[in-house]
């Protein structure tokens, strides 16, 4: 689903909306199995399963907005309000810090009128896939992170995951809040070490060194993990 309706007629042409290296491939072997459509009403009725990944970015800001993600579930929550049945809600988009735990629930229960937790579960999956590797990543990752609201949440997302991921690389299961805040970290660390680097390269500069050759040394470290760790 998606509120676009010229990326909706591309997915359904089978035509990535968007550059992505084997994306294009992807649409195509799957094409009789993948619909889009605008209307979230015909798409959640009879799902086992529903992924909210919308964008929080917010220039100029070091929060998130939570203005598409708020759109979105209540979209969901009213889809199941008066149905039965199990449904799992997995929340993709980055988020502060106990957004999932409160509003997030919140909304969904206030729509749906259904306790999350009972017979509608949720799960906070963080995506940690880069542009350009998404494909890659997304089918053979070093590993999964998932917050789960409840247990049985947790295993119904184990459940999906292990259908079709095909390298049976860990799944790594906290509470939401450890989740939210582990993807957090993972952002920051990695930030960190770019910007560590750059910041290298210019002492290198400075002092006519080389720091492809400074970082290959200290690659050889193994406190060091050198991915990520290349100035520019």
């Amino acid at each position: 689903v998606d509120i676009d309706q010229d990326i909706v007629n591309e997915v359904n042409d089978s035509q990535p909306p968007f550059p992505e290296p084997e994306l294009a491939d992807r649409l195509r072997a799957g094409e009789d199995n993948l619909r889009a459509t605008t209307d979230v009403a015909e798409a959640i009725p009879g799902t086992d399963i529903s992924f909210v990944f919308v964008n929080t970015y917010r220039p100029g800001s070091s929060g998130y907005s939570l203005a598409s993600v708020e759109s979105a579930v209540r979209s969901v929550g009213r889809c199941l309000s008066g149905q039965s049945g199990d449904h799992l809600m997995v929340l993709r988009s980055t988020v502060m810090p106990g957004d999932t735990r409160t509003k997030v629930v919140d909304w969904m229960e206030s729509e749906s009128g259904r306790n999350v937790g009972e017979d509608v579960h949720l799960c906070y999956w963080p995506e940690l896939t880069a542009l350009g590797d998404i494909v890659r990543s997304m089918e053979s990752p070093p590993f999964w992170l998932a917050g789960e609201h409840t247990p049985v949440a947790g295993d119904l997302l184990e459940t999906f995951i292990k259908s079709w991921q095909g390298n049976n690389a860990p799944l790594v299961r906290t509470d939401v809040a450890s989740a939210e805040v582990a993807k957090m970290a993972i952002n920051t660390y990695v930030a960190q070490k770019m910007s560590f680097v750059n910041g290298l390269s210019r002492i290198c500069e400075g002092v006519g060194a080389d720091v492809d050759e400074v970082t290959s040394a200290m690659g050889h470290d193994p406190r060091i993990n050198v991915n990520y760790f290349t100035a520019g």
